[in-house]
């Protein structure tokens, strides 16, 4: 399932959500915003993710992104307790997991390795709350290629 999509060399996400009727997904929100520019075209970016669903009922999500260089910040409003949110470096379609890093709540900022930028990557959010939980915000930001974005739902 794709959520929303894309920036510049794009690949096709496959048909959108209406997320006010994909539960537990409605009022979820997903952003990227570009930084700043680096000398060598490269630039840094920030990916925001709010009201983000992380309990039993979520299987979580893949972001799609395109690093320039290795590695990423992650950094999250206070986490419920009871639970983990995990971030996991993926292909674009979530399989292939590695370099996984579990926030608490007491861990609110983490650094992850990206590979670093001759191609689309995934890096997957997930929860493992036992009951349903919806973070406030997730922040993850790292240097990127070029603007391509995209969100998918994992089934």
């Amino acid at each position: 399932m794709s959520l929303a999509c894309c920036g510049a060399d794009s690949e096709d996400p496959g048909p959108d959500v209406d997320l006010s009727t994909e539960m537990p997904w409605a009022g979820f929100e997903a952003s990227a915003s570009s930084i700043s520019v680096r000398e060598d075209g490269t630039f840094d970016r920030q990916l925001q993710l709010l009201n983000m669903p992380a309990g039993d009922a979520s299987k979580g999500l893949v972001l799609g992104v395109h690093p320039a260089a290795a590695g990423a910040a992650v950094w999250t409003s206070d986490l419920p307790e009871g639970g983990h949110l995990i971030v996991c470096n993926a292909s674009v379609e979530g399989g292939r997991q590695s370099s996984c890093r579990e926030l608490d709540g007491g861990t609110t900022r983490e650094s992850i390795d990206l590979l670093e930028g001759d191609a689309h990557q995934g890096l997957v959010v997930r929860g493992t709350w036992p009951e349903p939980v919806v973070l406030q915000e997730v922040n993850i930001s790292y240097q990127a290629q070029d603007d391509f974005f995209a969100v998918r739902l994992l089934d």
